[in-house]
């Protein structure tokens, strides 16, 4: 499947919500790839990937049942699909220096969603090839497509990942 980019996917206000809704992060789960519901994470994942979001909160059931209700449901090679809280919902954001390496994902498809305009670089790429996203706009692909994020240059990059299983 071809990334599909939806652009308004959500408004600068319901971004903006997301954003404040989340808890405090200056409470964090120590390292490690299992992440509870509603805990930040500092994770070094592994050698290959230590910049891999490394700031990263899985939502927990209201807060992704709130964000879900805002989706509207997408179609995808003819079947149509509602994002819904039983979907894994996290939130990332990314600091001056930071960057996400080269991956995929361990779901059938995932959304990224731009949450805010207040960054310098953090250009998202899919199969190495640069997609321009601004706040509330989407990107829809197959999980086993590799993507990126290159690094801050300056600000706090906000987004929101779903992977729909």
């Amino acid at each position: 499947m071809d990334p599909i980019i939806i652009n308004g996917m959500l408004t600068s206000d319901q971004c903006a919500d997301i954003i404040n809704q989340l808890p405090d992060d200056s409470h964090h789960m120590p390292g490690g790839t299992t992440l509870a519901p509603g805990h930040w994470t500092d994770a070094v994942w592994n050698e290959t990937h230590k910049t891999f979001n490394t700031h990263r909160i899985r939502l927990e059931q209201d807060s992704a049942a709130h964000v879900s209700s805002l989706i509207k449901p997408v179609s995808i090679e003819s079947e149509t699909y509602t994002v819904s809280n039983k979907d894994n919902f996290y939130a990332n954001y990314y600091l001056p220096g930071e960057s996400c390496g080269s991956h995929k994902d361990p779901s059938k498809y995932s959304i990224c969603v731009t949450l805010n305009d207040e960054f310098e670089g953090g250009e998202f790429s899919i199969k190495n090839e640069p997609v321009k996203l601004k706040a509330g706009d989407g990107i829809l692909f197959s999980g086993n497509s590799t993507h990126a994020l290159s690094e801050i240059v300056s600000g706090k990059r906000w987004s929101l990942c779903i992977w729909i299983f």
